[in-house]
Parts: C-alpha cells; sequence; structure tokens
C-alpha cells in the first residue's frame, strides 16, 4: 500500500557578502504540511512524497513534475538514489551501518574511519586522497591532502571554529558573541571584519577594515531588500508567490544596473527570464545531465556563459 505526504519548499537564501549581496535559491528544509494544502512558496502548490512498502522505494515529485526516487534497504538505509536522465547513485554500508562507498555510473567514492568512529579519510574515483585529523572531542583539527598539503584548524570550549590556517599560510581567525553569533573575522596581515545583528538574530551590519560599513535592510519575511555599502546600494525584489529571487539592483555613482532571474522550480533557467547586465550579453545557465569525467564536470554541474558557446 502506498502512502503520500505533501511537505512545502521554503526557500533559503544565501548570502554572499563583499560590496554586493547576492542572494539565491539554496537548499530546501522540508516541513509536513496536509496533503493538499497549498505552499503560496512553490510553483503549483506542494512536492509530494510516495512510499511503496513492497520495492521500499520513495518517490518524490515536485511541482514542477520532476522526480526522485530512493530505495532503502531492509535496515531502512538509502542504497540508490536517482533523478530522470542522471546515473543512480549506489551506496554500500559497513557492518556499523556508516557509509562505506557510494558510487556513481563509473565514479567511485570511499570512506573510511577512525577507531572511535569518526569519518577518518575520503578518496575518489581518481585516488585523491584527504585524511582528517581530529582532536579528543572527535572535532576535525587538520585535513592532510594527497600531497600533504594540511590544513589546520582550531575550536574554542563551545565549539565554534577560531583559527583556520590553510597549507603553508597564516591563520584566519574568528572570534564570537555571548550568543555563538560570528563577531569577527580577521586574515593574516589585515584588520578584522566585524559582524553586527538584528533583534531577530539575522545579520545587520558589516564593518570593513577600512571602517566602512555594509548595512542591511530586511523585509516583513526576513529577506534582505536593501543592502547599503560605501559606494551605492543593492536593492532586491522577490516574487510575490513563489518567495524566490526576481531582479538585484545596483545603483552607484556609475548609475544603476540590474539583474532579472528566471527560474524553472528550484533552478535557474535559460531563456527571456535569465540573468543580464547592462552591455553585456545574454547569461546562461546550463543544467548538464551527463555522466561527468569524474573530474571538473560532474552530474548537475551548472556552466554560465553569456551569449556565445558554452565552455
Amino acid at each position: 500500500m502506498s502512502r503520500v505526504w505533501a511537505f512545502s519548499l521554503p526557500f533559503v537564501l544565501v548570502l554572499c557578502l563583499s560590496l554586493l549581496l547576492a542572494a539565491c535559491g539554496g537548499g530546501r528544509l522540508y516541513a509536513m504540511r496536509p496533503a493538499g494544502d497549498a505552499d503560496p512558496r512553490t510553483p503549483d502548490g506542494v512536492t509530494r512524497m510516495a512510499y511503496d512498502g513492497a520495492s521500499r522505494t520513495w518517490t518524490t515529485t515536485t511541482p514542477g513534475g520532476r522526480t526522485l526516487t530512493a530505495t532503502l534497504d531492509a535496515e531502512g538505509r538509502v542504497v540508490r538514489s536517482q533523478l530522470p536522465g542522471f546515473p543512480a547513485t549506489d551506496r554500500v554500508y559497513d557492518a556499523r551501518s556508516r557509509l562505506a562507498s557510494a558510487t556513481t555510473g563509473t565514479r567511485r567514492t570511499t570512506f573510511a574511519y577512525g577507531a572511535a568512529g569518526a569519518l577518518a579519510s575520503v578518496e575518489d574515483t581518481l585516488g585523491r586522497r584527504v585524511g582528517i585529523e581530529r582532536d579528543g572531542a572527535l572535532r576535525a583539527t587538520a585535513f592532510v591532502h594527497t600531497d600533504g598539503a594540511k590544513s589546520a584548524y582550531a575550536w574554542s570550549a563551545m565549539d565554534d571554529l577560531t583559527l583556520v590556517t590553510p597549507p603553508g599560510k597564516g591563520a584566519h581567525a574568528l572570534t564570537y558573541g555571548k550568543d555563538g553569533q560570528l563577531a569577527t573575522y580577521l586574515a593574516p596581515g589585515a584588520s578584522p571584519i566585524a559582524m553586527g545583528y538584528d533583534g531577530d538574530r539575522d545579520l545587520a551590519k558589516i564593518t570593513h577594515e577600512d571602517g566602512t560599513a555594509t548595512d542591511i535592510a530586511r523585509d516583513s519575511a526576513g529577506r534582505p531588500s536593501r543592502l547599503v555599502y560605501a559606494g551605492g546600494e543593492v536593492s532586491f525584489a522577490y516574487d510575490a508567490t513563489s518567495g524566490q529571487l526576481r531582479t538585484l539592483t545596483n545603483s552607484s555613482a556609475q548609475g544603476p544596473q540590474g539583474l532579472a532571474f528566471g527560474w524553472d522550480g528550484a533552478l535557474l533557467r535559460g531563456g527571456d527570464g535569465d540573468r543580464r547586465r547592462p552591455g553585456r550579453g545574454l547569461l546562461h545557465v546550463r543544467h548538464d545531465v551527463a555522466e561527468g569525467d569524474g573530474e571538473r564536470n560532474s552530474p548537475g554541474h551548472r556552466i554560465m556563459k553569456e551569449d556565445g558557446e558554452w565552455p
């Protein structure tokens, strides 16, 4: 017997902070809702998940008609998942139910674990290996790459990341407020960058190394609506139904410039709705469904170009 649930898809806004703040679609948080209760933030309602007990398979169908299948083993672990047009991903687990390998087409990634049970290394199909060193609390203190390059990490008693040291470079320092939110970031040889937050704990201000500030205003939904920096400001507009970013406008001394975003469900799409930059070509996004070469072009790799040939 099949069972059906419906889930909402809140749009997660990702902020890229510099002189401009770009908001874009990221991961999705699935929350239980009664079947048939439309979610105004998705194009035509809901995402449905149906479970077939005989085959132990979940089938997820998005409002855009895309489907994802996930097959479970007798222990309830996902052993195979697949999107239409993509190679299936098969997973193997060890005796302690930890992921031992994941294979997509001809590409295989293996995982090894230490005596304490924490992940100790990851190796891809090309033989590139990353080893993970840990402290007594099993926090990662170093990543060691195939060529011996080592990046180091330090943590506070509250498990906040306080130092990041790239291979052969100086340490980057981070401090936190009493509420655990990032307060300052200090790069080697630079002045600190400070962060300030509003009453909802959302980022509201960034003070840069040179003392200039970037202020972030938000709408009633908590999304960035306006960003004011030393050289001008950036405004954001969202779709009233889906909540997805529709336009980004930068007003500066050089005059206003804008980007328009077109979406196909949760994916940026090509065509008239793509991002446009004044005086530049149309910027396209291609969602590549090829198997990939095991290195740069993996399934789903998004390639962006202006008018002309694909790279």
